[in-house]
């Protein structure tokens, strides 16, 4: 199991959300009846959509885990050349915090939650 990854703004993750929210039928003419959409027109309402998604959207993980920070860094170079992603950070699994700064514990089993934060982030504070 890897304790790294990458989060960003992807896309292609947008495309799949908005894909899911546009009709592939137009809404009600003058005589009532819906009429069904090109693939083009669909394809075009979709992209659409999407650029919306993606200019509001946070950040998804983007990758799959790494065993080095130096791996998802390589990630990010190398997705960057090829694809649609944005704001790209390494992520790292750390401890749950609350908003006080207490660990969050779980309910059931009373361990500490693990959650995926800035690498930054977990390299500066103090252990």
């Amino acid at each position: 199991m890897g304790g790294f990854c990458v989060y960003g703004q992807s896309l292609e993750i947008a495309r799949t959300r908005a894909a899911k929210k546009v009709s592939e039928f137009e809404p009600s003419g003058e005589n009532g009846k819906k009429r069904r959409l090109t693939q083009a027109e669909w394809v075009e309402r979709v992209n659409e959509k999407a650029t919306g998604i993606f200019a509001s959207m946070n950040p998804v993980r983007v990758s799959p885990e790494f065993d080095a920070p130096q791996f998802a860094r390589d990630f990010i170079d190398c997705a960057s050349k090829t694809s649609v992603l944005a704001n790209m950070a390494v992520m790292c699994m750390d401890k749950k915090l609350d908003a006080k700064g207490a660990e969050v514990k779980s309910k059931t089993s009373g361990l500490t939650l693990m959650t995926w934060v800035r690498y930054d982030d977990a390299k500066a504070k103090p252990r």
